[in-house]
């Protein structure tokens, strides 16, 4: 009877075993969704203080554009205040690191006028700035911020917004750069800004 008492008890115990980690497995894992986020973790955000964001922002457009490609302070405040919903902010501890801007225009190849312009119903969001704080670079940060860019505009387009293509000029030497981020090739642009050669991307949403 002792034998048989003594397997009993032990099978109980194997028996329950499995269960105990399975609830102590879960409670791990509830605890995990209240770990704060690293102090080093990017944090994405529209513009809030319109005219205080893109005075930031200005900062690291000068830092990443030549004088002559560079968008003067006037033309980010109007992106942040008139297209808040295609200006994307990337912070970490609370420093502006990186941002991307853009406008919308009517779909098609992008022109002069097309990027100059902000037609709010349009079709098509033009990128005109990805930029990350000189200091920060080589850290991926231009990658996570145009990511971030990407999917909220996907989902923004998901719930009605009306972008139908996201669009950029580029340099030959950054292709690959905004391929890696889902952009296509589309060809050599007609557009003439500053000294080099243009060539449009485009990502169909």
């Amino acid at each position: 009877r002792r034998r048989m008492a003594s397997r009993a008890e032990r099978c109980r115990s194997r028996a329950g075993t499995p269960r105990l980690a399975g609830r102590a497995r879960a409670r791990v894992r509830a605890m995990a969704a209240y770990v704060p986020a690293p102090a080093d973790a990017l944090l994405f955000r529209p513009p809030v203080d319109a005219h205080a964001d893109a005075a930031s922002a200005h900062v690291l457009e000068a830092a990443s554009y030549p004088a002559d490609e560079a968008a003067s302070l006037e033309s980010l405040k109007f992106r942040a205040s008139s297209a808040s919903d295609c200006f994307l902010l990337a912070e970490r501890a609370g420093e502006l690191v990186g941002f991307v801007c853009g406008t919308r225009a009517p779909d098609g190849p992008l022109t002069h006028q097309s990027m100059s312009e902000h037609t709010p119903n349009g079709a098509a969001l033009c990128i005109h700035s990805v930029c990350v704080h000189p200091d920060k670079r080589r850290e991926r940060i231009g990658t996570k911020v145009l990511e971030a860019y990407v999917a909220t505009q996907r989902a923004a387009a998901a719930q009605g917004s009306g972008v139908a293509t996201l669009r950029l000029l580029c340099k030959e030497h950054l292709q690959q750069f905004y391929a890696s981020a889902g952009f296509e090739l589309v060809g050599r642009s007609e557009v003439v800004h500053g000294t080099d050669t243009w060539y449009e991307m485009i990502i169909t949403l």
